[in-house]
């Protein structure tokens, strides 16, 4: 396998910038994989922002979560003034806020395919739509879809959990759990040493 097929893809991260770190740390055994990160970067834990300025920084892949597109969802409704004020009093910058507009759904590679929540298992690859790919709660297998892995975090899952070619990655950090990230394709577990409490919840 190529260079291009090796990733190292985690899970939602809800605002836990400490966590991101230690990945992070962890990650730099696998120099030749690349970073992917599934959303969900904010809200519970204590610096959202802080970790949206790591990820901008990082030669990285990172996808859109559920929790950022209600966060556009709400701050585009209101004028330049009340989405100032909105963002300030939850601790985001403006300029964090404009790069999460520009984040994409799905990352698909020759072996893999990355969302957020997964795959709607109803329909087929070409018809799935955004709600399917934020919003989706399905534990199965997707081999009736698809030959390739499909990796996502948004459900919650006390350990990465795998069935068949399904693999699931938000160890709830923001929550209590760990952060976790998969090796791929060697199917290595990684996990943050501390765990990431809530703090609030936007």
């Amino acid at each position: 396998m190529n260079l291009e097929e090796k990733f190292l893809a985690v899970g939602d991260i809800h605002g836990c910038s400490k966590q991101l770190l230690e990945i992070l740390e962890i990650a730099k055994n696998y120099p030749n994989h690349k970073l992917i990160f599934l959303g969900d970067y904010i809200d519970r834990g204590p610096d959202s922002d802080g970790v949206l300025s790591i990820l901008k920084n990082l030669d990285s892949i990172c996808l859109l979560g559920n929790h950022e597109e209600m966060l556009i969802d709400l701050v585009e409704e209101l004028d330049e003034d009340e989405k100032f004020l909105f963002l300030r009093e939850h601790e985001i910058s403006l300029e964090n806020y404009e790069w999460l507009k520009t984040l994409p759904l799905i990352f698909e590679s020759t072996h893999y395919i990355f969302t957020h929540a997964g795959l709607n298992p109803n329909k087929p690859l070409k018809k799935q739509t955004s709600q399917d790919y934020l919003w989706t709660n399905y534990r199965g297998s997707y081999t009736h879809l698809t030959s390739k892995i499909v990796v996502q975090g948004h459900l919650h899952v006390s350990e990465v959990y795998r069935e068949g070619n399904h693999c699931i990655i938000d160890t709830n950090c923001g929550l209590g759990g760990y952060l976790s990230g998969l090796v791929l394709p060697e199917m290595q577990i990684i996990k943050s040493k501390t765990i990431g409490k809530s703090y609030k919840v936007f």
